[in-house]
């Protein structure tokens, strides 16, 4: 249930950027997170992303594609202090020099992609693990940068805000993951091409 809340949060991207294996990596991590939770009876412990966010930040999902070996320039995201506005802030760079393409693409968008997902707890009546606040779970959007030429020698400061959809009030039952992406094209005439190779996406931070 809650390796598929996270799925769903990040649906627009995880075709073209997950592996087959990403629903079981995702099953090991949310059972690493179950047996941090000590006030509940084994069967029954709550899955508490809020309490222990360290698992999951850093997971690429595509394990064969870490974004951290393609693109190399420094970059952070934060949040604002209502945590429904996530910006990625990426310093002067030149992506001929930071960008690790694949054969054959030209260009490249940068993306910021936030998704929330709920803490969940075991619902005795029903016999099965629910979100604590289903209102805000799966919710999440999706920003690009322009497109940028990888032959560039010089590319200014980029700052990409995502922002939740609505701007809830968020609560302390719920995380925002903020995964940062990386897609690649090639230009002919006037239309930009996806590649099949290259593209990848993380959790860079939890807030």
């Amino acid at each position: 249930m809650v390796g598929k809340s996270i799925r769903s949060g990040q649906a627009q991207l995880l075709k073209q950027m997950s592996d087959p294996q990403l629903t079981g990596r995702l099953t090991g991590i949310i059972k690493k997170i179950n047996l941090e939770d000590k006030t509940e009876a084994r069967g029954y412990r709550a899955v508490l992303v809020s309490q222990v966010p360290q698992y999951l930040v850093g997971l690429n999902f595509n394990k064969n594609r870490n974004f951290e070996r393609v693109f190399f320039a420094p970059f952070e995201m934060t949040a604002d202090e209502n945590r429904n506005v996530i910006t990625l802030k990426v310093s002067d760079f030149a992506p001929m020099n930071y960008v690790n393409a694949p054969s054959g693409a030209t260009h490249f968008r940068l993306i910021n992609s936030i998704s929330v997902i709920s803490d969940f707890a075991y619902n005795g009546e029903t016999g099965s693990y629910e979100p604590l606040d289903g209102s805000l779970n799966e919710l999440g959007n999706v920003v690009y940068s322009d497109y940028i030429a990888l032959n560039s020698t010089s590319m200014s400061n980029q700052n990409i805000e995502n922002s939740l959809p609505g701007l809830p009030t968020m609560n302390e039952n719920v995380s925002v993951l903020a995964c940062v992406g990386i897609e690649f094209f090639q230009k002919i005439g006037e239309n930009y091409y996806l590649l099949n190779e290259g593209n990848c996406l993380k959790i860079q931070s939890i807030f």
